[in-house]
């Protein structure tokens, strides 16, 4: 990400490109991809395209595009704009060596292409370019999976080009769903991925085409090497410790975080007195209740469908808060056996298609100090009741 551009300064700059793109009949634009690896920061979890537009071959620096400027001030208005659908992005301006030199400092790894472009196509591509960055549509609302710093170019290739870029043709289908390719992104932060195994749905989890797979730079630079064949030229290479672990720990972690919670509940149940398991009922209650609040939370406000639609919210009900105080405690801790025992069988079939295995085992873990400290309640009641 960068630092915004002033209106002005853009517009200037911008009217300088497109006189250098199309002022000149004897020297088309030459242009190169960049891709820039992870960073540490959240916004940089998944890397980061940047389209260059040089004079010439001869040229060592150019004016670089980046669909990924944000306005960070106040992060809780993005976050909540986010959630709304309508976080506002811009399409920014840099120096190609400036460009080049913010994303070493910041350690991520960088690489170049240079596509093999006629002059006809260099051209069209930069007055492409050239147009989204003009002041009139420079703002963008982003989208992280459909309409980001790499989907952009890879829309505007696709004006020009066949496949994989070209939207009419026949998909073909990438190998992974999207939460595989979340997974990657996030598994280098255990927050992260906790965070999107719980709170992403059921979208992440459908097939997808190999060109909706381009939401990820290196994904897009890929398919340009195939379709120009052009590899990856390394620019600079991360020196820091590896921001990628195996992608397919989020689930385990979150049976191991459900653990944590629930043991020490299930073992107050099981051996404290009356008052030790009603401390023990009310901690798996409030636990209970965390991811349970969050989900129904963040559905309520949110328009987009990855959030929304998402069949951990079978698994967490508001109603489990009845749990502290109701007298039908018994028939309530019954009834959710059977419809968590239904989402199992659900989702063994294939009607639900999240990964619900673990959420199902983290429920049934923290509805289990309940049920003990019932089972455990009703001799009392019945000698109380007899003396």
């Amino acid at each position: 990400m960068v630092v915004n551009v002033r209106r002005g300064v853009a517009a200037f700059v911008v009217g300088l490109g497109l006189l250098w793109c199309v002022g000149s009949a004897q020297a088309a634009p030459v242009i190169e991809l960049y891709t820039m690896g992870q960073g540490d920061d959240l916004f940089a979890r998944f890397g980061h395209t940047a389209v260059c537009v040089l004079e010439d071959a001869q040229a060592e620096d150019g004016l670089c595009y980046n669909y990924g400027t944000a306005n960070f001030d106040n992060p809780l208005v993005l976050v909540w704009q986010t959630l709304r659908g309508e976080p506002l992005f811009t399409v920014s301006l840099s120096g190609k060596r400036r460009m080049e030199g913010r994303y070493i400092r910041d350690d991520r790894s960088v690489w170049r292409q240079r596509l093999p472009l006629s002059d006809v196509q260099a051209t069209a591509l930069a007055v492409q370019l050239a147009t989204d960055a003009h002041p009139d549509n420079r703002d963008f609302i982003y989208h992280h999976f459909r309409t980001n710093c790499s989907t952009r170019p890879r829309d505007a290739l696709a004006k020009l080009f066949g496949p994989p870029f070209a939207t009419d043709d026949p998909p073909q289908m990438a190998p992974e769903p999207l939460r595989h390719y979340v997974r990657q992104g996030f598994s280098g932060s255990l927050p992260l991925l906790l965070g999107s195994e719980l709170l992403l749905g059921r979208v992440l989890d459908r097939a997808i085409t190999r060109q909706e797979a381009m939401f990820l730079p290196l994904e897009l630079a890929q398919a340009v090497e195939e379709r120009f064949e052009v590899p990856l030229q390394e620019v600079y290479r991360r020196h820091g410790p590896p921001l990628e672990a195996p992608p397919t720990r989020g689930p385990w972690w979150i049976l191991g975080l459900g653990l944590a919670l629930a043991v020490p509940w299930l073992v107050m149940a099981a051996v404290a007195g009356p008052k030790g398991r009603r401390v023990a009922v009310v901690g798996a209650v409030v636990c209970l209740m965390l991811p349970t609040m969050l989900l129904w939370g963040l559905a309520a406000v949110s328009s987009e469908p990855e959030i929304w639609l998402n069949e951990n919210l079978l698994i967490f009900l508001p109603v489990d808060l009845a749990l502290l105080w109701s007298k039908r405690r018994r028939e309530i801790l019954l009834g959710r056996a059977a419809w968590l025992g239904l989402v199992g069988v659900l989702a063994a079939a294939g009607v639900l298609v999240q990964p619900l295995w673990a959420p199902l085992a983290v429920a049934a873990l923290l509805l289990a100090p309940i049920g003990v400290a019932e089972f455990r309640s009703q001799p009392d009641a019945g000698r109380a009741g007899r003396e």
